[in-house]
């Protein structure tokens, strides 16, 4: 299999604070990756169909739903 890299760009990162709570997403030039996904998989290199992407957008929605409940708990509920 030859050498290959890939090179994808991503914008500045927001982060979200609450409390002693932080949360860090990076802004992404999606059509990068559906070009990455295709070429890397001619190359030899699957992907794992389980990675979240702009093809699942019910798993992505659910997925920031989650990362944002956890971010503003309290340190004093039971799920924290």
């Amino acid at each position: 299999m030859d050498s290959t890299s890939a090179v994808h760009r991503v914008g500045p990162p927001a982060v979200h604070v609450t409390g002693d709570r932080a949360l860090a997403e990076l802004a992404r030039y999606q059509p990068s990756y559906r070009f990455q996904s295709w070429f890397l998989d001619r190359q030899g290199y699957p992907l794992d169909g389980d990675n979240l992407g702009d093809d699942q957008p019910d798993r992505v929605a659910a997925q920031y739903r989650s990362e944002f409940a956890w971010l503003h708990r309290t340190p004093t509920d039971p799920a924290a």
